[in-house]
C-alpha cells in the first residue's frame, strides 16, 4: 500500500548500515527484496522463510515497521518500535504514540537517531511485570486446587 517512491525503506536501510546497524528486513512484497540487494547479508538479513515475529522482536534493538502490528507487538513486550507508517494511525497507534510506547515518524535521519540514541536499558524490557503475573496466576491455581478438594 505505500508505493516504492514514497518508501522509506532505502533511506532507513542506507542509514541504519552507514551507522553499523545489522538489519533483519522483512520485505512485504512487490520487489520490496530489492531494497536489500547493495548490501551484504550479514549486514541487512532477508530471511528466506517466515521467523516467528515475537521471537524476532525480543530479541532486537528496535523494531521499525512501515505498518503496525510488529510496532504494537514490540510496545506490549516493552520494546523499542517505531513505526513509520504514512497514513493516518488508528487510535491504538495514536494512544501508544502517546504514551512514548512507539515513536512514529516519517523521517528517516530521526528515526536512526532514535535508535542510536537507546541504552541498553531501553532495549531490556522490564519482566517484573510478567513475573508478577505468573505469581497471580500462581495463587489463583493454588485457590482453585484447595477449594476443589475441600469440596470433596
Amino acid at each position: 500500500y505505500v508505493d516504492a517512491e514514497r518508501s522509506l525503506v532505502p533511506n532507513i536501510l542506507e542509514g541504519a548500515v552507514g551507522r553499523g546497524f545489522n538489519v533483519v528486513y522483512l520485505p512485504r512484497g512487490r520487489g520490496d527484496e530489492q531494497f536489500a540487494e547493495p548490501y551484504p547479508s550479514d549486514r541487512v538479513f532477508v530471511p528466506e522463510q517466515a521467523l516467528n515475529g515475537l521471537q524476532l522482536a525480543w530479541h532486537t534493538q528496535c523494531v521499525l515497521t512501515g505498518s503496525g502490528t510488529m510496532a504494537r507487538e514490540a510496545a506490549c513486550m516493552d520494546k523499542p518500535a517505531v513505526s513509520f507508517f504514512p497514513n493516518s494511525l488508528l487510535s491504538v497507534d495514536e494512544e501508544l504514540v502517546s504514551d512514548e510506547k512507539i515513536l512514529h515518524s516519517r523521517n528517516s535521519t530521526s528515526i536512526l537517531d532514535y535508535i542510536g540514541s537507546l541504552s541498553s536499558n531501553d532495549i531490556s524490557p522490564d519482566r517484573s511485570r510478567s513475573k508478577t503475573v505468573l505469581q497471580e496466576v500462581g495463587d489463583i491455581t493454588t485457590n482453585l486446587i484447595k477449594n476443589e478438594i475441600n469440596r470433596e
